[in-house]
């Protein structure tokens, strides 16, 4: 698979079976190691930043995936992994 520009914005969509919900998150490639120019301390791949509208958008991905991780390791292993307390 070829690898996107680096400046080329795109939205992901994130689909987990166990909920009837798809989220969509907007991103931007910030990197990119073609096959090219891999090695075995520097693979192929991209980097992409994810983007938000607000603070609010991001607290909404946040909680999100903080549900998921509750229910897929239980509160208190997802709790430690992100460092709450």
């Amino acid at each position: 698979m070829k690898p996107l520009d680096v400046g080329t914005e795109f939205v992901f969509v994130l689909s987990v079976p166990s909920h009837n919900k798809q989220l969509e998150l907007k991103g931007e490639v910030v990197w990119v190691v073609t096959e090219e120019t891999a090695s075995a301390d520097n693979p192929a791949g991209m980097g992409i930043k994810f983007k938000f509208a607000d603070d609010a958008e991001r607290d909404l991905v946040d909680d999100f995936v903080e549900k998921l991780m509750d229910e897929a390791l239980g509160q208190h292993i997802s709790t430690k992994l992100l460092k709450k307390t």
